[in-house]
């Protein structure tokens, strides 16, 4: 059990958090849905521009170029927002178990496998989904009275002026919601793994600890600014290391012409035919894929720097400590289970049938006694 100081020294576990294999994976398997999705993004953009099911350069080039355009119609920003959503919700999905391993880590010190919670995983990469409704349903009335701008003459500028006021208000509830939902996002899938009651308490619990402590969220986030920075430089030196030495290696023996081109496919693979150099192509495509691991692991010390941070802020403003995260078990006790059920049927009917009985006894009349002359003498 690792000793906690609950305050911004705390931070740098991220990086301890993040030299787990099992959460490297989830993590991976989360980079991998996000290139998926990019991936069926081009081919569909692409299939749009040149018809082509699989686009070539020119289909790729105008995937690139609708993807750098700025949407600039109601239909284009609805495309792009599905497509932020999809992305996002299978993200969020597959990312929870790392946050839900690291806080039993942190709160309770077990390093198990990753727990199966799909509930609490659904409600992590919901929760930021579900607090957009209210500046997206503020934005569609902002939208709406824009079609009054539409309208010619003095008739649309005496409707503008008038109904101005009623916008410009719920643009300025949009954009403070909108500012503070992206302020606390970062904290709602922790919030969900840790507290685990419902979607709700996912998302408000967040924006009310920055509403009370802003500037100590700030501080916080500096604290994990510096703290991925770190984990950076480090990762980075480390694969730079490795590197090296597999360059010196294959200086060794296959020569410089190797580590050459190697390199040059390594920085411009679309120059030459993977076909015409296999090697250089296998060990370019292993540079990238060792890259990749880089992001998925700064990926992982993001996430656990959410994580303390929510803890952290949950301190200060809760005075609750780490070791008070709800677990599997102790989740399942607050609801019954079917052996609970039976029993507590059992338990209704048998007071049901004493009931029954004692209000029989009470209706049944007392025994009449016949009166003697001996007894009334």
């Amino acid at each position: 059990m690792r000793f906690h100081y609950h305050d911004v020294r705390d931070m740098p576990h991220a990086i301890v958090l993040a030299c787990n294999l099992r959460r490297m994976v989830q993590a991976c398997l989360a980079v991998l849905w996000t290139l998926a999705v990019a991936l069926c993004l081009i081919l569909v953009l692409g299939w749009r521009a040149t018809g082509e099911i699989l686009p070539d350069g020119p289909g790729i080039q105008a995937a690139i170029e609708t993807l750098a355009h700025w949407p600039d119609s109601p239909g284009r920003l609805a495309f792009w927002a599905c497509i932020f959503t999809g992305w996002w919700l299978g993200f969020g999905y597959l990312n929870a178990p790392v946050v839900r391993s690291a806080a039993l880590e942190i709160g309770r010190d077990e390093r198990a496998k990753l727990p199966s919670e799909p509930s609490l995983y659904r409600m992590a990469a919901g929760a930021p989904v579900l607090a957009m409704i209210l500046p997206g349903a503020l934005a569609l009335v902002v939208l709406a009275w824009s079609l009054i701008t539409l309208i010619p003459d003095v008739t649309g500028a005496i409707l503008t002026v008038v109904t101005f006021p009623l916008a410009l208000a719920c643009a300025l509830v949009a954009s403070l919601a909108l500012l503070l939902i992206v302020a606390s996002a970062p904290m709602m899938p922790a919030t969900a793994v840790v507290e685990g009651r419902d979607y709700l308490e996912a998302l408000s619990r967040p924006a009310g600890y920055v509403l009370q402590k802003p500037f100590r969220y700030a501080g916080y986030l500096l604290a994990k600014l510096g703290v991925v920075v770190v984990a950076l430089v480090l990762g980075g030196l480390v694969l730079a290391g490795a590197w090296a030495v597999i360059a010196g290696c294959i200086y060794l023996t296959g020569g410089p012409e190797m580590c050459a081109r190697s390199l040059q496919v390594a920085l411009a693979p679309w120059e030459t035919p993977p076909l015409e150099q296999l090697t250089p192509f296998a060990l370019a495509s292993l540079f990238w894929a060792s890259v990749g691991l880089l992001v998925c692991w700064l990926s992982v010390v993001c996430q656990g720097c959410d994580l303390i941070s929510y803890l952290l802020m949950r301190y200060r403003i809760e005075g609750t400590t780490y070791d008070q995260i709800m677990v599997a078990e102790e989740r399942l006790k607050l609801y019954p289970t079917a052996q609970d059920t039976e029993a507590e049927a059992e338990a209704a009917r048998k007071r049901f049938d004493e009931q029954q009985g004692t209000e029989k006894s009470a209706e049944k009349p007392a025994p009449e006694v016949a009166i003697t002359p001996e007894s009334s003498a």
